[in-house]
């Protein structure tokens, strides 16, 4: 049995859009599920081997056609508040708002919509007390064809960047619409995380 570091996505913008026309699916066109029960399984890969790990959406509010969807990660030694996620969702991106029950001082834009292959921004959180001041760039690719166990994807790239004390540090993401993340893969320094979507069960 080996234990291996799982590094969670960062995930995407909020703006307000208009909401889905009546008896539309609200997923769709969206980067991130918006339904209760929807759980995405992903295999993810290090050096140490391979395990999977479970992403399941809890909780949905929606208002003015932005939603915020929370999700739980089923991962082994982490406590289950640790894991909760709170990820702004509509037609101009998605954005991650809240970790662990607390609010962020800065929405982690991750994605941008509509996405174009070029478009670049940059994102420099509040650092914590102490802390040095971080930028991350993220540039966004042309939509290509991706496959997974769970099925092929065609989804838009974003390449991450950073300067990181322990080496470069550079992610990126191919996220599908109705979908969301589909595959992902950071380095950081000698570390390399992949993970790919195993198989997806839509909610209701």
């Amino acid at each position: 049995m080996f234990r291996t570091l799982v590094v969670l996505p960062a995930v995407v913008s909020m703006a307000v859009a208009a909401p889905p026309p009546k008896g539309a699916d609200k997923d769709a066109g969206l980067y991130f599920p918006t339904k209760v029960g929807v759980k995405r399984v992903y295999i993810v890969t290090t050096d140490a081997g391979k395990v999977e790990s479970t992403e399941t959406v809890t909780k949905v509010e929606g208002k003015d056609g932005d939603w915020r969807v929370t999700t739980e990660w089923d991962l082994a030694d982490v406590d289950r508040a640790d894991t909760v996620t709170v990820t702004a969702v509509s037609a101009k991106g998605v954005s991650v708002v809240a970790r662990r029950g607390k609010e962020l001082a800065d929405a982690e834009p991750t994605l941008r919509l509509p996405a174009m292959p070029g478009d670049e921004w940059e994102f420099s959180p509040t650092p914590e007390a102490g802390a040095a001041q971080r930028t991350y760039t993220y540039t966004v690719g042309k939509a290509e064809d991706v496959e997974t166990p769970a099925g092929t994807f065609n989804a838009v790239p974003v390449e991450g960047k950073r300067k990181n004390a322990r080496g470069p540090f550079s992610d990126k993401y191919w996220y599908a619409p109705g979908v969301g993340l589909v595959k992902s893969v950071v380095k950081v320094g000698d570390f390399e995380q992949t993970m790919t979507l195993k198989s997806l069960t839509r909610g209701k």
